[in-house]
């Protein structure tokens, strides 16, 4: 083959690729539709809400949807209302909400506060667009990419996560056909999200086990937790899972937080450790010190305290923790060579980390020889 041939064989490729490019479905493209497609009236009766919009329901309070309604009463509809017509199961004939459920609701609300005056606009028969010859999915990533757009980074973590997935998880799928880098790059252009909360939300719903993503949807552990825990083993998850349902049930609430608090350091020291032996030793301990907490001490146990659960941990957490923390203050000093963080502190605060040091020696040299003696 020539150069020539070669040239023509290339650039053939290239417009060939172009016109796929331009030919693909986005979820762009399919909320343009609306602009080619001209608005009828449609009676509220007609309409039906959309189960799959059921994610972002919970941001529709009352209050939100009268204060709509308010806004809609002094300047009117200014966005149509987007439908889907229903082929079948018991809303046949009627059509689904793509986009706008609040405005139907705050439209609802008008018609009945004012079924009274006969002066009242036409709130009963709305403006809709009708989208035809949608996909099953097609529709859902509509419903997201007009939720995505108009509600931008959502303040509620679930709701953003759940959206997030689900909307790349589509995008997949034909036709759109997707790969998982290109749905994020869709993603990262409708909404604010910055691209390491949209990595992590995914992470999150892949690795983590159903039972601790549960507890991140009911707010008893964090976000910030969550995307530590996906580092567990799922063993260890479900583990923590346990003992985090354990520890809800302690009454009060002082006694509920400490144990919580003492599970989330237990499972730091676990995740910090290569030793899975060690690990499952962490996590038994921290387990036993949540259950001792959901006792209710009696009198005597309030007047004689033990310390041998919590020395327990000592051995088998702490220890290697504090290993760990002096070996990256080590590791930090030899980088630095020492200077602008030792400098930085006062000769007295020096002398006091000096006095500090000396004392650990001593009291790490006692611990290592009672150990020993025991061997």
């Amino acid at each position: 083959m020539g150069r020539l041939d070669k040239l023509k064989k290339k650039s053939a490729a290239r417009t060939e690729a172009m016109d796929e490019a331009q030919n693909r479905i986005t979820a762009q493209s399919i909320v343009k539709r609306v602009n080619d497609v001209e608005p009828e009236r449609l009676d509220l009766a007609m309409i039906v809400t959309n189960p799959d919009n059921e994610l972002y329901r919970t941001e529709d309070t009352e209050e939100e949807v009268k204060k709509l309604a308010d806004n809609i009463r002094m300047v009117g509809l200014l966005h149509n209302l987007v439908v889907c017509k229903c082929e079948s199961g018991e809303n046949k004939g009627k059509y689904e909400l793509l986009s706008g459920e609040r405005r139907y609701k705050a439209l609802s609300y008008l018609v009945q506060e004012h079924s009274t005056d006969e002066n009242a606009p036409d709130w009963n028969r709305p403006y809709c667009i009708k989208l035809e010859g949608l996909s099953e999915v097609e529709k859902v990533v509509y419903l997201d990419t007009a939720n995505l757009m108009v509600r931008g980074g959502f303040g509620n973590e679930k709701i953003a996560r759940k959206a997030t997935v689900r909307f790349v998880e589509n995008l997949q799928k034909p036709p759109f056909n997707m790969t998982e880098q290109e749905a994020k790059k869709q993603l990262k252009e409708l909404s604010p999200m910055k691209p390491r909360t949209i990595d992590k939300g995914l992470s999150i719903e892949k690795n983590l086990v159903p039972e601790l993503k549960a507890l991140l949807d009911d707010g008893i552990i964090t976000r910030t937790a969550a995307e530590s825990y996906v580092n567990l083993t799922n063993a260890e998850q479900k583990s923590a899972a346990e003992t985090f349902a354990l520890a809800e049930t302690i009454e009060p609430q002082s006694r509920r937080e400490k144990a919580k608090k003492q599970l989330a350091e237990g499972l730091r020291d676990v995740l910090d450790s290569n030793d899975l032996t060690q690990r499952t030793d962490i996590l038994s301990a921290t387990k036993k010190l949540v259950e001792e907490l959901c006792e209710k001490p009696t009198n005597a146990q309030k007047k004689e305290k033990t310390s041998y659960g919590r020395d327990s941990v000592v051995i088998g957490e702490q220890v290697p923790a504090v290993t760990k923390k002096l070996r990256r203050l080590e590791k930090a000093l030899k980088a630095d060579g020492g200077l602008s963080i030792i400098t930085a502190r006062s000769v007295e605060e020096r002398q006091a980390y000096i006095q500090n040091l000396d004392e650990l020696i001593a009291l790490a040299d006692a611990i290592r020889q009672n150990i020993q003696s025991t061997m």
